[in-house]
């Protein structure tokens, strides 16, 4: 079973100084995705590239979801079935970690990196399942702690200013915190108890998309409560699962939603870290809220 660290606060435990941390910075540049690690000193140390074709990575990723998909609903009663089946995982993840990871770097992670340390990823790149890499030790995600830095193309973690204070005039924060769908009350309480201590909160029940991009101006923390679906990639926000009303993952291409500079934007719904591809460009929510400006 794998083992797992809860904690209450994320920088917390990345700030831990009995822990080190390595930074994996993966910059795509036409087909190359070129490869380095940055220590704890800012040290950066080039680890090779690879070439890929963004047609032939569109199909993998597409045959790849399904094949998690089915991965994880899958349930077998017999222990010979569960253990092949992990046996294919094993080898998916080895197959992806050879043909994704330039050979100085998997070198570099197989035989310097202690399991447990933190590992981010500052990539403008989200397509790559990290988590699912097999070095055959383990698999990523398991081994090590990953943390997901995304960044635009041309940004550099090392010189922007990556720490924003979100702060009204009068010290306080405006939370906007939104309950969608048929979510059963039970859920709404525990949704709910998160800001029962906070001032300055906001709490809206199954709203329109236009009410959603009023209420997002100006807010230091956006919360979202809902269900989150794919085909089309959605939060329902509304109270019905109405695709056309829902909050579309291209609905916040629109000019008029406009969110504040460092706001931070939490989705709790299924679904809302997912990847899409939409003309050979991979989206997902986390991304296009990033590329706002969150």
């Amino acid at each position: 079973m794998p083992k797992f660290i809860v904690h209450e606060d994320p920088a917390s435990l990345i700030n831990a100084n009995n822990l080190s941390q390595k930074t994996i910075r993966v910059t795509s540049i036409g087909e190359n995705l070129l490869f380095s690690v940055m220590d704890e000193s800012g040290d950066d140390t080039d680890l090779g590239k690879i070439i890929y074709n963004i047609n032939e990575i569109n199909t993998q990723i597409k045959h790849i979801g399904d094949y998690l998909g089915t991965v994880v609903t899958r349930k077998y009663e017999n222990n010979i079935q569960e253990k092949v089946k992990l046996t294919n995982l094993i080898g998916l993840g080895k197959f992806l970690f050879r043909k994704l990871i330039p050979f100085e770097l998997q070198m570099e992670i197989q035989t310097n990196w202690s399991d447990g340390i933190n590992i981010n990823i500052s990539s403008n790149e989200n397509w790559i399942p990290w988590e699912l890499f097999h070095d055959g030790k383990d698999f990523l995600g398991k081994r090590f702690m990953l943390f997901r830095l995304p960044r635009k193309t041309g940004f550099d973690i090392k010189t922007s200013n990556i720490n924003h204070k979100i702060e009204n005039e009068n010290g306080s924060l405006k939370i906007t915190h939104i309950i969608g769908g048929d979510i059963t009350e039970e859920y709404v309480i525990k949704s709910n108890k998160c800001f029962e201590e906070w001032d300055g909160v906001s709490t809206l029940y199954r709203i329109t998309l236009d009410d959603l991009f009023r209420q997002c101006s100006g807010a230091d923390i956006l919360h979202l409560t809902c269900h989150g679906k794919t085909d089309p990639l959605r939060l329902q926000i509304t109270e019905t699962d109405d695709k056309l009303l829902a909050l579309l993952i291209t609905s916040l291409e629109n000019d008029n939603f406009i969110i504040k500079p460092g706001c931070l934007v939490f989705a709790n719904a299924c679904n809302s870290a997912t990847s899409q591809a939409i003309f050979g460009d991979y989206v997902s929510f986390g991304w296009s809220f990033y590329l706002k400006g969150i």
